[in-house]
């Protein structure tokens, strides 16, 4: 992470109503790391290593811009799916404005199954700005069983990409 943010603008935290950063604005620098994904609360394993990066990429001494897609709630079901929309718009819209990415690097962590469809228009825009792309997937599923929608995530993302196809050690 460190060699990363050696030419990363510093960003100042922006707090919502409810005292809760979710947005920055740039301070200085040279290029940009934008994460995006979900941050808690709630509280589960893809918002808490999204904000565990956060914090190490704060640590080597930059500070990402962050796009919060996280859900109001735990809840799975298709309604509360749908209900994520609005704020993934937003997200677009946000990375859409957003000047002088060129160069910049957009990290995202991936969702398993079909919130991958949602994550597709943050990696083609952000190839469409000609940054770099970190995808961060947690599971092997989609090398056992290839998915169309992974496939469709993972086009965009460029022919540098690289799965490590190694299991994890014990």
């Amino acid at each position: 992470m460190a060699k990363i943010s050696q030419n990363m603008h510093v960003m100042k935290g922006i707090e919502n109503q409810d005292g809760v950063i979710r947005s920055y604005e740039k301070v200085s620098g040279q290029s940009q790391v934008i994460i995006v994904g979900p941050f808690p609360p709630p509280v589960h394993g893809l918002a808490v290593v999204n904000a565990a990066v956060r914090d190490m990429l704060r640590d080597a001494g930059t500070e990402p811009l962050v796009i919060d897609l996280a859900a109001q709630s735990l809840d799975r079901s298709l309604s509360a799916r749908l209900r994520r929309l609005p704020r993934v718009l937003r997200g677009l819209t946000r990375l859409a404005v957003i000047r002088r990415l060129c160069g910049g690097t957009l990290y995202m962590s991936v969702s398993g199954g079909l919130g991958q469809v949602y994550e597709f228009g943050f990696v083609l825009l952000a190839r469409l700005r000609r940054m770099r792309v970190v995808l961060h997937h947690n599971s092997f599923a989609y090398l056992d069983k290839p998915s169309n929608v992974t496939a469709l995530l993972l086009r965009p993302a460029g022919p540098d990409l690289s799965i490590d196809q190694q299991p994890a050690a014990p």
